[in-house]
């Protein structure tokens, strides 16, 4: 079984070494990208990517476009959208841009496996 690869889109490295600390027991690896560009990026380099937790406010470009640009690359990666903002405009527009679910900042631990185990389970 392949070792899953996750990308985090986060401008506040923080949050990135939050999630990892949170599933630090799971055999992941990750990938980190400070703004929407980066994850474009990340997407296009790595086409194994398994799972991405993307941050709605970054610089550069905002969560929203960089998922839609994703899932024009590739519609089947679940996107996490992963943001204290609790909008329902805001999560309206990241479920129609294609995001999968939402899990909300601060992390909570039962939800963030929760996440991880539906969504990478094979």
């Amino acid at each position: 079984m392949e070792v899953p690869l996750v990308l985090i889109a986060d401008d506040i490295i923080l949050n990135f070494e939050i999630l990892k600390y949170h599933l630090h027991d799971r055999n992941i690896v990750f990938l980190w990208a400070s703004n929407g560009v980066e994850a474009i990026k990340r997407v296009e380099s790595n086409p194994g990517i398994n799972l991405i937790f993307m941050d709605y406010m970054m610089p550069v470009m905002d969560g929203i476009e960089a998922t839609m640009n994703i899932k024009k690359i590739n519609p089947d990666i679940p996107v996490i959208l992963h943001s204290a903002f609790d909008d329902h405009e805001i999560t309206n527009k990241f479920r129609i841009a294609g995001c999968s679910d939402i899990l909300p900042k601060p992390v909570d631990k039962v939800k963030l496996n929760a996440i991880v185990d539906h969504y990478l389970r094979k």
